[in-house]
């Protein structure tokens, strides 16, 4: 699915993601993530505003994004502190992949 959009592959987004959490220090919201991991991939305006199906309400970016953060979440690389609020575990820093 994210080839299709111009998207980055999930595994980068991961790494990506775990990167940013480990630089981070506070918890980053589910909204700055959307925000600046687009940036860091530098997509435009329609890869981050661009559907999966017409049906569906959220761009397929916040769903990507979302697909890593529960991926990571399972693997106890993050967690949520609370809700909506994201940081990375000692686990994710150990992992080796924000290198």
């Amino acid at each position: 699915m994210p080839d299709k959009f111009g998207l980055p592959a999930q595994p980068k987004v991961e790494a990506e993601l775990l990167k940013l959490l480990a630089f981070s220090p506070q918890p980053l919201s589910t909204n700055e993530i959307y925000r600046l991991l687009a940036d860091t991939f530098r997509l435009v305006a329609s890869q981050r505003a661009v559907r999966r199906e017409a049906t569906r309400p959220d761009p397929a970016w916040n769903w990507l994004v979302r697909r890593a953060l529960q991926r990571l979440e399972a693997e106890g690389w993050v967690y949520r502190p609370e809700r909506g609020a994201w940081v990375v575990t000692k686990k994710g820093r150990a992992s080796g992949r924000e290198a």
